[in-house]
């Protein structure tokens, strides 16, 4: 399995959980739109290097961790308190 489809496994996974969202292949590829363009909320970087950002999911926001690297979503984090 490569690399950029364990990331995509894991974020599917990680959304549902912490968020109960299903992602999309439509809802994943907006978040990385929204990202890229700066209409996501910039937070800083993981300990990894990665970046953490808050984005719009469609009914909500969620924290996501995106690699610039490969332009791709890595995980989901929950919000403080929830």
């Amino acid at each position: 399995m490569s690399r950029l489809m364990a990331y995509r496994i894991h974020a599917r996974r990680r959304c549902r959980k912490r968020y109960g969202l299903k992602l999309t292949r439509n809802r994943y590829a907006q978040i990385v739109a929204d990202i890229q363009a700066g209409r996501a909320e910039y937070l800083g970087r993981s300990p990894s290097g990665r970046q953490v950002w808050l984005a719009n999911l469609g009914t909500q926001t969620g924290i996501v961790v995106y690699d610039t690297e490969d332009k791709s979503l890595v995980t989901f984090l929950k919000r403080r308190g929830g």
